[in-house]
C-alpha cells in the first residue's frame, strides 16, 4: 500500500511501500504489526498515534514530531531518524524491554533525555550529538555505533554494550557504567575524566 485512507484509523498487518507522508499530520491512527518500507515521513506530525510491533525499513522520519504517540516493540533498519525528540512520546509508566531497536540508522541530533528505556538497541548507527543525559539505558546495546559528541550525564549505562562503538566521551564519575562492556582501545577515553595521562 502506498497511500493512507483518511477514513481508516486502524491498520493491522499492512505493508506500506513508498508511502509519502512528508509534512502531513496523522492524528489518532493505530498501526499494528505493520511494515513500512521506503516510506517518507519527513517533518510529519504523529498526533497521538499508536505503533505496535511495527518495522520500518529504509524510511525517513527525520524532523518528525512524535506528539504523545505510543511506540512499542518497534524496529528501525537503515532509516533516517534525524533530530527526533523521543521524550515527546507517550511512554507507559512501565516500559517493557527492547521497546525500540535501531540498526544501521542515522540518529544524529536526537534526544532521549530523561527516558527509561532499558535494553535499547542502537547497533551500527551514526548517532552524533544525541542527548542521552539523565536517561536509564540499562543493558543498552551500542555495538559498532559512532557516538561522536553525544552527551552522557547522570546516565545509567549499567550492563551496556559498547563493543566496537567509537568516538564516545563518558565521564565515569557521573555515569553508571557498572558491568558495561567496552572495546579495549576505545576504553582508554574513559580515563580522560579521571585526569589520567597514558604514555607508551
Amino acid at each position: 500500500m502506498n497511500s493512507l485512507d483518511s477514513s481508516t484509523q486502524l491498520y493491522e498487518g499492512t505493508r506500506f511501500d513508498s508511502l509519502n507522508c512528508e509534512g502531513e499530520e496523522l492524528s489518532g491512527v493505530e498501526f499494528e504489526f505493520c511494515v513500512f518500507k521506503n516510506c517518507n515521513f519527513r517533518e510529519a506530525f504523529f498526533n497521538r498515534c499508536t505503533f505496535l510491533d511495527c518495522r520500518f525499513v529504509n524510511s525517513d522520519l527525520s524532523l518528525a514530531l512524535l506528539g504523545y504517540s505510543r511506540f512499542s516493540e518497534i524496529s528501525f533498519e537503515d532509516c533516517k531518524l534525524l533530530a527526533l525528540n523521543w521524550s515527546q512520546v507517550s511512554w507507559p509508566s512501565f516500559v517493557p524491554r527492547a521497546v525500540l531497536s535501531f540498526h544501521r540508522c542515522q540518529l544524529s541530533n536526537s534526544t532521549f533525555y530523561g527516558l527509561s528505556l532499558s535494553e535499547l538497541e542502537i547497533v551500527e548507527c551514526r548517532a552524533h550529538d544525541v542527548d542521552f543525559r539523565e536517561a536509564d539505558l540499562n543493558g543498552t546495546n551500542f555495538a559498532e555505533s559512532d557516538l561522536a559528541s553525544s552527551a552522557f550525564s547522570n546516565t545509567n549505562l549499567a550492563m551496556a554494550n559498547f563493543a566496537g562503538a567509537c568516538n564516545y566521551t563518558i565521564d565515569i564519575q557521573n555515569n553508571n557504567v557498572k558491568g558495561a562492556t567496552f572495546s579495549r582501545l576505545e576504553a582508554t577515553s574513559l580515563l580522560e575524566s579521571l585526569g589520567v595521562t597514558l604514555v607508551d
